[in-house]
């Protein structure tokens, strides 16, 4: 029955999404006066077209150019998730018990640790002997527990002559997950060794169910140890149907990729190795933390074939798997929502189904 209570919900939840929208839209803005007053050619569109782009959907500057929404159509545009919308169905569907787990990289490893064969610390709970044993006996990786897009993470060396209680003093100060390296097969190592190329899947779950939309592979480039995008990196859209590359690679910056920048080594035609694992891993996975209805999978395959889980994030950046045109756009996620939630994403949330064509005076 709806009650009072229900009535200040929805109006608190109201207000809080225009509180964001307002804050958002003046900066928004500001950063594209920016960007076309440089001069760019019409192909890139224009202040107008952004303006129209901003007003219905909230996309930014920067996916106004990754998207490359000055030469999509009005329907092609429609279809294309903006980082603000997606965030606003995060808001509604991600509940805080659910951001804990995954916030937590060190708890989230434990959870899916069926899928984690590295060797591990959380240097804060772990003794210098023991830190000392991990560091010296296999090449690691250094991660901050509360770092994002790759910031913060370096490498350890087995052989390394350094001073290792300062390095581990370092770590504790600060919060750092030191992790074994593990390496992907030849396949996906072959396009930047540098860097540990991982997968990045997309699921949707209702608990018992779940469903993948979408898949990409993440490369990184200029010698960098992370394959993050956000740091310099390729995404490359993954063919589900196939768990094949059958598209060009893409930068944080929308430009097109036939080969890697680096190891000139074409993207197109690449098979990932037992991509049934990976579905597997993920559908399984994905229906462990109660009322996850959303995970982002960062895997690796294995030279041996095995699958490694290396994180998970409970609200993932949906960028990375919309480049392709198949790829994870608002009619797969709304079929998804319906099939395995019962329940139309779109109208609940109010994000997709609400105009913002509303102009500021």
């Amino acid at each position: 029955m709806f009650s009072i209570r229900n009535l200040k919900g929805y109006y608190h939840n109201v207000m809080y999404e225009k509180h964001i929208r307002d804050k958002e839209r003046k900066t928004l803005l500001e950063e594209a006066n920016c960007y076309f007053n440089e001069g760019v050619s019409p192909k890139q569109g224009n202040i107008n077209d952004y303006k129209n782009a901003l007003y219905h959907h909230r996309f930014s500057i920067g996916e106004y150019k990754k998207y490359k929404l000055a030469s999509l159509t009005k329907e092609q545009r429609d279809d294309v998730i903006s980082c603000f919308e997606m965030n606003s169905i995060y808001r509604k569907f991600v509940h805080d018990s659910v951001r804990k787990v995954f916030a937590d990289k060190a708890r989230c490893l434990k959870v899916f640790n069926k899928w984690v064969r590295r060797k591990w610390c959380l240097v804060r709970e772990t003794s210098y002997e023991a830190f000392v044993n991990l560091v010296t006996s296999t090449d690691c990786i250094a991660k901050p527990m509360n770092g994002e897009c790759g910031r913060g993470i370096f490498k350890i060396k087995k052989d390394d002559k350094q001073d290792l209680f300062s390095l581990y003093e370092q770590c504790v100060k600060n919060d750092m997950l030191v992790e074994e390296c593990v390496y992907a097969c030849d396949e996906i190592e072959q396009f930047h060794p540098a860097s540990l190329n991982t997968i990045r899947v997309v699921t949707m779950s209702n608990g018992t169910d779940s469903v993948i939309v979408g898949a990409a592979l993440r490369i990184g480039a200029g010698g960098s140890i992370i394959d993050n995008v956000a740091g310099g990196g390729v995404s490359v859209p993954i063919c589900m149907k196939k768990g094949e590359i059958q598209e060009n690679a893409m930068d944080a910056n929308g430009c097109e990729y036939e080969k890697h920048p680096d190891t000139n080594i074409v993207f197109k035609g690449t098979r990932i190795p037992n991509w049934n694992k990976v579905e597997e891993m993920c559908r399984e996975a994905s229906t462990i933390v109660k009322d996850a209805v959303f995970t982002g999978w960062d895997i690796c395959v294995l030279p041996s074939g095995e699958v490694e889980l290396i994180e998970a994030n409970a609200m993932p950046d949906i960028g990375v798997v919309q480049f392709a045109s198949s790829n994870s756009k608002k009619s797969i996620i709304k079929k998804a929502g319906m099939d395995l939630l019962n329940m139309n994403l779109l109208k609940l949330t109010s994000i997709w189904s609400r105009s913002y064509r509303k102009r500021e005076k």
